[in-house]
């Protein structure tokens, strides 16, 4: 799922409201269905007087967009949100891009949460860490696959990548990446074998260096023996 510049831009547009309108064209918002709390704010380093949807789950929780949709506006951090600020809204400077990248963060939070927490279809992270002495290059891998749950994401790994890395002590760490389909983390696959087929091409390479270096060596050693021999030999 992608989401366009215009329609992320107007979801900025509505979630930098002091009272959002919603995704919902026939069901907007209205000041009622907020509420404002005077709380600790972790990215402002303070107490804040914020603004939060007056519900505890539900739609209204996501100012009644879709979690995907607010997820593929990829505000995950402040330094993501802010660059898209900086371009969207470059009258403001410094201090306006901060605060209202601050903003975005804080009211797209739940929709990652929801859908990290629910282990929902989509794509998800396998990364392998071997333990200390492996070969890091070769078993420290991470790949991305489509699930329909992380309960099959699990099994995945355990039956298809498990038997591929020899080393039982290391550790496999599954984690829930975004909403996707079978075709996005085809596109992941063939980029995971783009990057292991320029490895092995690399170490194809550095044979053939070896190789040469072998025989250069092995070539010193035959005409330092033969010259050796000859000066036993006229002794």
């Amino acid at each position: 799922m992608k989401i366009s510049t215009t329609r992320q831009k107007a979801i900025a547009d509505d979630l930098l409201r002091k009272f959002p309108q919603g995704g919902e064209r026939r069901r907007k918002m209205v000041r009622k269905d907020f509420t404002s709390r005077y709380e600790y704010c972790g990215m402002a380093d303070g107490y804040r007087t914020l603004t939060f949807p007056d519900a505890e789950e539900g739609t209204d929780l996501f100012y009644r967009y879709t979690p995907e949709e607010l997820f593929h506006c990829g505000w995950s951090d402040e330094y993501e949100a802010r660059k898209f600020i900086r371009v969207a809204y470059p009258e403001v400077g410094s201090r306006g891009w901060t605060q209202r990248a601050r903003r975005l963060v804080r009211r797209t939070k739940p929709a990652r949460r929801h859908l990290a927490a629910a282990g929902e279809a989509g794509i998800y992270r396998l990364s392998y860490r071997s333990p200390y002495g492996a070969d890091a290059e070769v078993y420290d891998r991470t790949v991305k696959i489509y699930a329909t749950s992380k309960a099959e994401a699990e099994a995945l790994a355990s039956m298809m990548l498990s038997p591929y890395f020899q080393h039982k002590e290391g550790r496999l760490n599954i984690q829930y990446v975004e909403p996707g389909n079978v075709m996005e983390s085809l596109a992941c696959f063939t980029d995971f074998q783009a990057r292991n087929d320029k490895l092995v091409e690399t170490c194809k390479k550095e044979i053939t260096d070896l190789q040469e270096k072998i025989a250069a060596l092995k070539m010193q050693s035959d005409a330092f023996a033969s010259v050796t021999s000859d000066l036993v030999e006229s002794a």
